[in-house]
């Protein structure tokens, strides 16, 4: 069993993090994008005008891949990092930039 991991939940709610609680859960999901790593402008349709993944170029495609995954830290077990949807690439870079987050 893995030891569980000290968080605090203000610092990592600057870093990219919401926290949501409903019924017995409570979870911090973390926001690529308002984390500071993926930089998006938008035209005004709402559509990706460009991307950067840590000041590098990306494709709109790529942007919005990483945008979809879904991952979250379990407050009640363990404070886990959990991903719940997204493509496999784009799932091993959203996690790993949360953990960065989280350190």
């Amino acid at each position: 069993m893995a030891a569980k991991r000290n968080i605090n939940i203000k610092v990592l709610e600057k870093k990219g993090f919401r926290r949501w609680t409903k019924g017995n859960k409570d979870r911090l999901y973390f926001n690529v994008e308002k984390s500071g790593y993926l930089d998006v402008d938008y035209y005004k349709t709402g559509n990706v005008r460009s991307a950067y993944l840590n000041g590098k170029r990306i494709s709109n495609a790529e942007a919005y891949r990483l945008m979809a995954v879904k991952c979250f830290i379990n407050l009640k077990h363990d404070n886990h990092l959990v991903v719940q949807r997204g493509e496999l690439e784009a799932r091993e870079i959203v996690c790993s930039l949360a953990e960065k987050a989280m350190q």
